[in-house]
């Protein structure tokens, strides 16, 4: 046995570590009565298998894919790697009767997976670069005090030096910044010199509708993208673009056939 746990990967291990919790769960719901101390260990070793498995499943993809040619291309195009989570199952009063296991898809982190592969990384400065322009721009829009944002707005020195030009404020400008932050992100260029993936009103439109949300914590306040949600978008724009797909509407409610 101890051999065979020498030769698990860290997946396989966390993976163990998860199935044994959701059992040790359920068991001690099933005691009469709950064991409630029981429960709560074994709901926070899940928690912690959880982290492990998400951990080691992001590193075993990124190993593989950074051995791949284009690796960032074709990172961007599997798009997604499984983590495990657990679903509660709860009686209407609100007590929980069982514990299920769940898989759910993760958006791959393009600046961990570059920063562990070894790739360049300077990308995300010009990415932050433009959020702070973006971030101007919704500030414009809203009518907020630009002056004060603009001058307490933090930014790394490496990306103070980046010149990306003026707040945009019209979707030609925005295009113009996003391809700029897509060139730096993806091998752009053909043969000629020319980009081979162009930004368009369309992405500038996925982007204008998930870069902000309401705040709840501030009357009349829009909470804007940090750098690390705004590098998620960008991973979305560049599957579009890659994969050529097309942007969807979700969430409404249909007739009834």
């Amino acid at each position: 046995m101890a051999e065979e746990k020498a030769k698990m990967t860290a997946v396989q291990a966390a993976r163990e570590k998860y199935d044994a919790a959701i059992k040790a769960a359920n068991d001690a719901l099933k005691a009469k009565p709950v064991d409630v101390p029981a429960f709560n260990r074994a709901m926070a070793d899940l928690d912690e298998a959880e982290k492990e498995y998400a951990q080691s499943a992001a590193n075993e993809m990124y190993d593989e894919y950074a051995k791949k040619p284009n690796a960032i291309v074709e990172l961007i195009k599997a798009y997604s790697y499984k983590i495990l989570v657990h679903k509660e199952k709860r009686t209407d009063d609100g007590r929980v009767i069982a514990v299920d296991g769940v898989e759910k898809e993760r958006q791959v982190d393009l600046l961990a997976f570059c920063k562990r592969a070894k790739l360049d990384a300077d990308w995300q400065y010009v990415a932050s670069k433009a959020n702070q322009l973006l971030c101007l721009r919704a500030a414009k829009v809203l009518g907020a005090d630009v002056k004060k944002i603009a001058t307490t707005y933090y930014l790394q020195d490496a990306v103070k030096q980046i010149e990306l030009g003026g707040t945009p404020t019209s979707t030609n400008q925005v295009c113009k910044l996003l391809q700029a932050v897509i060139d730096a992100v993806l091998p752009n260029e053909d043969e000629e010199g020319k980009a081979v993936w162009k930004v368009n009103s369309h992405d500038v439109g996925y982007l204008d509708i998930l870069y902000g949300k309401k705040d709840n914590k501030n009357k009349l306040t829009v909470r804007v993208s940090n750098d690390s949600f705004f590098r998620r978008i960008l991973v979305d724009i560049c599957y579009r673009l890659i994969t050529d797909s097309k942007y969807g509407v979700g969430g409404f409610r249909t007739v009834k056939a």
